[in-house]
């Protein structure tokens, strides 16, 4: 089995076993790591010595009645439980979702409403379970040989792929890859002959909305 050769940076790991990457993040890092032993092995280190120095710390003092406090809220308040969908077959044969994504799309990506962003290019959005910060997350599947045009970002953008592979200017990013791309940076990603399936995260949402919709409207105008 093929061990990603592109991973998040130090900053992005440590704000994930801190705690501190929003959801959109997190959720590319918890996918990329279910491909990758060795930042699963990074984080787990991290998590240990942030735990040990929160050990390190004098606690504040806490009133007696919390813990039976916190109890009462959630005996008042349960959580719903969202009805599971039935298993399913999965969008090409031998596809398999991370669990971490799992949790937001299911396990069919068939279900997904997808729709045509290119010719051989389709997207799904994800919804996000937390608060709304801005950033958009999709689903992404190109076929073989296509591509996206050349466009730059406003804000940061991380890419995991699920299946299959792209590459642009930076590098070529396969199965479990993740692609980093800052702001001003600017990238031409095209599919391998096989296709490629990723998840993306754009910190701002103009970054890769504007050149999808202008090709759209201009299809449209026909």
């Amino acid at each position: 089995m093929r061990l990603p050769t592109h991973h998040p940076d130090e900053a992005l790991l440590f704000g994930y076993a801190g705690g501190s990457l929003n959801e959109a993040s997190a959720l590319v890092l918890a996918t990329h790591m279910t491909y990758c032993p060795n930042c699963r092995l990074v984080v787990t280190d991290l998590e240990v010595v942030g735990g040990a120095l929160l050990d390190d710390l004098d606690p504040d003092p806490v009133d007696e009645g919390l813990f039976e406090s916190l109890l009462a809220r959630i005996d008042a308040d349960p959580v719903p439980v969202s009805p599971r969908k039935p298993a399913a077959r999965s969008f090409r044969p031998g596809t398999v979702v991370p669990e971490p994504l799992r949790r937001y799309v299911g396990d069919d990506l068939r279900m997904l409403e997808w729709r045509t962003a290119l010719p051989g290019v389709q997207m799904t959005p994800v919804p996000m379970s937390g608060t709304d910060d801005g950033s958009r997350v999709q689903l992404i599947q190109m076929e073989g040989g296509r591509a996206v045009p050349r466009h730059g970002h406003d804000g940061m953008e991380l890419v995991v792929v699920l299946e299959g592979g792209f590459s642009d200017e930076h590098g070529a990013y396969r199965t479990g890859d993740v692609a980093i791309l800052r702001t001003g940076s600017e990238h031409t990603p095209r599919a391998h002959a096989e296709g490629c399936l990723c998840l993306a995260v754009n910190m701002e949402r103009r970054a890769m909305e504007a050149p999808m919709d202008c090709y759209l409207g201009l299809m449209m105008a026909r």
